[in-house]
């Protein structure tokens, strides 16, 4: 900072005014400032919006000063400012989009315009190797079959289409003057040869030269012309395999079959062998297979794409693949034998087979170069119409878009500037004590509810007013009404007392009979368990005794199954003395001693079955006895097993009277705790009793300031 020269002479003049030492110019800084941010500090205006300054950052944050803009605004501004700022970015976003899709418009109008010369090119190089082929059959096989002057007109009227196309302003540039003129030349230079050769015999070499040359310099412009068109840079893979699949590689493959034709005849008719022609056929030879195999590799695509037929493709590489092969057996014939006999023998084909087979693969590729360029031109034009629809839609959505925003921005501001506009004036009326307005909402928005809230305020105001307006007189009313039932609630007060030591008295001789009672039921509930013990062991003792039955009753199954044993035994005994008495009468006086045993033995033996009867009748008797007696015990156990039910039922019953007695022991306590507590809240009453009548009196003091503080309010 430049100190003033004043300051400097007032620095010189120092020690004469009684300065200690000379002022430096922090010295002066300070001085000059000093009283300056005194004065800031001392002013309490400045501090206090300082202050709030300070608490409006701390509040909103990085949005202070944003606050700050729309807080000094009306709602038109804010609105207008949010439109600007809207507007600038997508206006830059659209002009961008617009620069985007012109510049697809251009490269799609350059690969359009590209696309037809190369056609057109295409075309007058066909015609021109058309012009060639004729006249070389007039001119070598005398072949005028085809007119001259008719293939003549066609070609003239190709190239003024190219001049056409050249001419004519379009995407691909300008510059191309020079070049048709010098193409021109040499193209009037080639067809005045090959017309000065289309006669028999009259075959000048000059004339292939200049058509050569005039065909190379159309192949150098188709190629500068596929560059200039750019193809690649419309990113659309089918129009790209399209590309590579015939129109860059197909008119070379066509070029160069034709000139391989011309190269074999050559060897075919010479009578001397010449290298030139065979050096020749090879180079043909091997950029045929160069293009055929790169032909081959970019139609892949293509195929992938079902963009061409595999047949169609299959047939047009088996067709050139034969091309070669014919043509390497030639070379090979060419370099091995002397005469074109030999050649054409050691080739295994003469020049008519050649020249066919090479005039069929250019038919094909001819005919496939064709499809893939129908198919370029309406791929391009489908992308040309796809993107000038793509433009026109995006056109009219953003021109719809804006309409709509235009339209909405007026609609909210309608809305919104006037619903708070009538918010304001409504929030203003009731600032100033009116209750009387009535706020109506149109809408749902922000500014309808707070509308909507606003009324609803009112009317709970205007109810609440009026209901305090009520409510005080209610309450003047009832300060005296209590007031005077004061009086009264102190002598029911000590009624209550009274009847609530009443209450106790009874309660205590209640408890007191509980517990005796309580006392007799556990001694009955001690008999219940003896009784229950006795019955337990009745109840063991008649199981065992069914056990014994079941033991007697399976020993006399026993003993009945032996004793049948026995009567069966004593059956077959008597069945033997039978059979003995038989035997010895049949023996005679030697068997009667025989016949008296067994005798005996019958006798035995009837004796023993009757007693064995006996005895199983007996026996039977005694089961049905046993079954009887131990259908006795199950009913017995049946009656003691019921007999210990109910002694069980009769203890759980005995259980709960002990519990329900002891329960009402224990709420004869509780009662007896609670009408001591109910007495000690009537005391507590009564003691409340003098303070609300002084609270009454205060209660209506109250009112009446509330009663004067809104006389100002104006109800509906």
């Amino acid at each position: 900072m430049r100190i003033p020269a004043a300051l400097y002479d007032l620095t010189r003049a120092a020690p004469g005014l009684g300065w200690a030492r000379p002022i430096t110019e922090s010295d002066l800084m300070f001085r000059i400032w000093a009283p300056k941010i005194r004065d800031l500090l001392s002013s309490n205006a400045r501090l206090t919006g300082l202050r709030q300054s300070l608490e409006r950052v701390r509040y909103h944050g990085v949005w202070t000063p944003g606050v700050r803009l729309m807080q000094g605004l009306r709602f038109r501004a804010k609105a207008l400012l949010v439109v600007l700022s809207l507007i600038v970015p997508l206006g830059m976003m659209l002009h961008h989009n617009w620069i985007s899709h012109q510049a697809q418009v251009n490269a799609l109008a350059q690969a359009q315009g590209g696309l037809q010369w190369v056609l057109a090119l295409y075309r007058v190089q066909g015609l021109g190797l058309d012009l060639e082929r004729l006249v070389f059959k007039r001119a070598v096989m005398g072949d005028n079959t085809e007119s001259l002057s008719a293939l003549l007109a066609r070609e003239q009227q190709a190239f003024e289409q190219l001049q056409a196309h050249l001419s004519s302003p379009g995407p691909m540039g300008k510059g191309w003057d020079a070049q048709m003129a010098m193409l021109s030349e040499q193209r009037a230079a080639a067809l005045k040869l090959l017309v000065a050769s289309a006669t028999p015999g009259g075959l000048n070499p000059l004339a292939h030269r200049a058509v050569e040359a005039y065909m190379q310099r159309l192949e150098a412009m188709r190629m500068r012309m596929l560059r200039l068109a750019d193809f690649e840079a419309l990113g659309d893979p089918e129009l790209v395999s399209l590309l590579h699949a015939g129109l860059e590689t197909l008119p070379s493959i066509v070029r160069h079959l034709h000139l391989s034709v011309g190269a074999a005849f050559q060897i075919y008719q010479d009578k001397t062998k010449q290298m030139a022609n065979v050096h020749r056929l090879m180079q043909l030879t091997a950029m045929l297979d160069l293009e055929s195999r790169q032909l081959e590799r970019d139609a892949e695509l293509a195929l992938a794409l079902s963009q061409i037929s595999p047949d169609e493709m299959q047939s047009l590489n088996e067709a050139l693949l034969g091309v070669r092969t014919m043509s390497n057996a030639l070379v090979k014939a060419g370099l091995q034998v002397e005469s074109a006999q030999e050649a054409s023998l050691v080739a295994g084909a003469d020049s008519a087979a050649f020249r066919a087979r090479t005039e069929s693969a250019m038919v094909l590729a001819q005919r496939h170069l064709h499809r893939v360029s129908t198919q370029s031109e309406a791929r391009v034009l489908f992308l040309s119409r796809q993107l000038h629809q793509e433009i026109n839609w995006g056109i009219g959505a953003i021109a719809l878009g804006l309409c709509l925003s235009v339209y909405l921005m007026i609609c909210m501001n309608k809305v919104v500037g006037g619903g708070l506009r009538e918010l304001s004036s409504r929030v203003a009326a009731v600032a100033e004590g009116d209750l009387t307005e009535r706020p109506e909402a149109r809408g749902t928005d922000e500014v309808g509810q707070a509308m909507t809230s606003l009324a609803a305020s009112v009317r709970r105001m205007n109810t609440l007013f009026e209901a305090v307006t009520q409510g005080v007189a209610a309450v003047s009313h009832a300060s005296r009404e209590v007031a005077n039932g004061n009086a009264g609630l102190s002598g029911r007060t000590a009624d209550i007392r009274h009847a609530i030591g009443d209450v106790g008295e009874r309660a205590r001789v209640f408890m007191d009979a509980m517990n005796r009672c309580d006392v007799e039921v556990e001694r009955i509930a001690e008999h219940m368990r003896d009784v229950r013990v006795d019955a337990r062991r009745s109840r063991l003792a008649m199981g065992e005794l069914q056990e014994c039955m079941t033991g007697l009753r399976q020993n006399s199954r026993d003993i009945a199954r032996v004793i049948t044993l026995v009567e069966i035994v004593a059956h077959q005994t008597r069945l033997l003395s039978l059979n003995a008495s038989v035997e010895a009468a049949r023996a005679g006086a030697a068997g009667k001693g025989f016949a008296v045993v067994a005798a005996e033995v019958r006798d035995l033996a009837r004796r023993s079955e009757d007693a064995a009867r006996k005895i199983h009748d007996i026996v039977n008797a005694s089961i049905s006895e046993i079954e009887h007696g131990a259908m006795l015990t199950d009913r017995v156990d049946e009656s003691v097993r019921h007999t210990d039910e109910r002694i069980l039922e009769v203890s759980s019953i005995v259980s709960d009277i002990v519990l329900l007695t002891r329960t009402g022991r224990d709420q004869s306590q509780e009662v007896v705790g609670i009408t001591r507590d109910v007495e000690g809240s009537a005391d507590g009453n009564a003691r409340m009793v003098e303070q609300l009548a002084h609270a009454s009196a205060d209660l209506r003091n109250h009112g009446d300031n509330l009663k004067r503080s809104i006389q100002h309010f104006v109800f509906s």
